[in-house]
C-alpha cells in the first residue's frame, strides 16, 4: 500500500519549525500553524493535478531531481536570517513554475483570506513551504527506492486524501480566489466535496441556534395570546433564556482550552444534543489539551505527575468518540479531516515523549490508548 504523502509531510511540520516560522514573519504561533496547516496540502493538490496533465509528470521530476539532500535542514537554517528573502524568492519561482502564476497568486490570495495575515507575508510563507514540500517528496522518494515518476503516480492516486486534508473552510477560500479553475476536473471535485462538507457542518451549526431562537419566538406568541399578560411575560423570559443559553454553549467551547470539556451527550434514542461544530471544537480541544500536558513532561517525576491528567482527557475522550459515531457518515469525515491533520505533529510530539529516559514504562499505556481513539476517530 502507498504511503499516505500527506501524513509523510506532515512529519516534517514540527513545533520548532512553526516556532521558526512564526518569529520569522513575525506570526502568532496559532496564526502560523494555521497557515501552514492549509498550505501544505494546498501545494499538494496543485502538485497532483499537475501529475495528471500532459508532461506534468516530467514537472514534477526534474523539480525533485533538483532537491539536494539536505535541502530541509538549508531552509530551517535560512528562517530568520539574511538568506530568507533569497530562499523564499527561489521557492516562489519554483512554485510558479509548477502551478503557474494565476495558481500562485490565486493560493496566495486563498490562504491570506484563510489565515487573516497579509499577502506580503503570505507570499514569503508560501516561497518557503515550496521547496519544504518538495525537499520532503524528494527525501521519501530517496528513502523508499521510488523514481520520480513513481512519485507523481501516488501524488495523482491520492487526490481523495489530498483534498480531504484541507481544512474545513479553506475549501471555499480556494474556489472564491479561483485556485479550483487551475486544478484538473477530478482533484477540483475532490476538493469541492470537502468544501461541501464543512458547509454542510456549518449550517447544521447555524440551524441549531436558529431553531431556538423560532422555538422561543412560537412559545412567547402563544402565551401572549391565551395568557394573562404577566404569564405571557415570563413565557417571553424563558424563550430568552433558551436562546441566549444556545449561545452561550457555544461560546463556552472557545473558553475551555485549558480544561477538559464535558462530555458529548445524547438525548432520546441516541441523537446527538450537540451541533458538529461543537463537537469538533471539543474534540480538537483534547487533542490541544493532551498536547500541553505531554510537552510539561521533561522527566519521570513529570510524567508521573501529568499520568492523572492525561487519563482523564482519555476518559473524555471516549465520551466524545461515542457522540461523534452517532453522527451522520458526513458530519463524521468533517471530524475525521480535522482529527487528521492534526495527527501526524501530535504523533512526533508523542514519540518524543516516550523517547525519554524513564518516561516510557508511566506513560505509554495512556499514551498508546489514546493515540488508537484518535486514529479510530480519524478513520471514521
Amino acid at each position: 500500500m502507498a504511503t499516505n504523502l500527506v501524513s509523510t509531510l506532515m512529519q516534517f511540520v514540527t513545533p520548532d519549525l512553526i516556532a521558526k516560522i512564526a518569529s520569522a514573519l513575525g506570526l502568532d504561533r496559532t496564526i502560523a500553524q494555521k497557515a501552514v496547516g492549509a498550505g501544505v496540502p494546498a501545494i499538494l493538490a496543485s502538485l497532483a493535478s499537475l501529475a495528471s496533465k500532459p508532461g506534468g509528470a516530467q514537472q514534477i521530476s526534474s523539480a525533485l531531481t533538483q532537491q539536494k539532500s539536505n535541502t530541509l535542514d538549508s531552509l530551517m537554517n535560512s528562517l530568520g536570517s539574511s538568506s530568507q528573502t533569497a530562499r523564499s524568492e527561489e521557492g516562489a519561482d519554483m512554485l510558479s513554475s509548477l502551478m503557474g502564476t494565476g495558481g500562485l497568486n490565486a493560493l496566495t490570495s486563498a490562504l491570506s483570506s484563510y489565515a487573516g495575515i497579509g499577502a506580503g507575508k503570505t507570499g514569503t510563507l508560501l516561497g518557503l513551504l515550496g521547496p519544504m514540500v518538495m525537499g520532503a517528496l524528494s527525501q521519501y522518494q530517496r528513502r523508499s527506492g521510488l523514481d520520480a515518476s513513481s512519485v507523481a503516480s501516488q501524488l495523482t492516486s491520492q487526490r481523495d486524501q489530498i483534498a480531504s486534508s484541507l481544512p474545513p473552510g479553506f475549501a471555499d477560500k480556494l474556489r472564491d480566489s479561483g485556485f479550483m479553475d487551475t486544478l484538473d476536473s477530478s482533484m477540483r471535485r475532490s476538493a469541492e466535496t470537502v468544501a461541501a462538507t464543512a458547509r454542510r457542518a456549518s449550517d447544521m451549526s447555524e440551524a441549531a441556534v436558529a431553531s431556538s431562537s423560532r422555538a422561543a419566538a412560537a412559545t412567547a406568541q402563544r402565551a401572549a395570546t391565551t395568557w394573562p399578560y404577566w404569564v405571557a411575560a415570563l413565557a417571553i423570559l424563558a424563550g430568552l433564556g433558551w436562546y441566549y443559553a444556545a449561545e452561550r454553549e457555544s461560546a463556552q467551547v472557545a473558553e475551555q482550552k485549558q480544561t477538559p470539556p464535558p462530555a458529548a451527550e445524547t438525548t432520546g434514542a441516541g441523537t446527538p444534543s450537540q451541533t458538529v461544530a461543537q463537537l469538533t471544537g471539543q474534540l480538537t480541544n483534547q487533542v490541544d489539551g493532551m498536547r500541553t500536558a505531554l510537552q510539561g513532561i521533561t522527566d519521570s517525576a513529570t510524567a508521573q505527575a501529568a499520568l492523572p491528567k492525561l487519563q482523564q482527557m482519555s476518559s473524555e475522550l471516549d465520551k466524545l468518540s461515542n457522540a461523534a459515531m452517532q453522527l451522520s457518515p458526513d458530519a463524521r469525515k468533517t471530524i475525521a479531516t480535522q482529527i487528521s491533520t492534526a495527527m501526524p505533529a501530535f504523533n512526533q510530539l508523542c514519540d518524543k515523549v516516550l523517547a525519554i529516559p524513564g518516561v516510557a514504562p508511566i506513560a505509554k499505556p495512556v499514551i498508546d490508548a489514546v493515540l488508537s481513539k484518535l486514529d479510530n476517530l480519524a478513520r471514521a
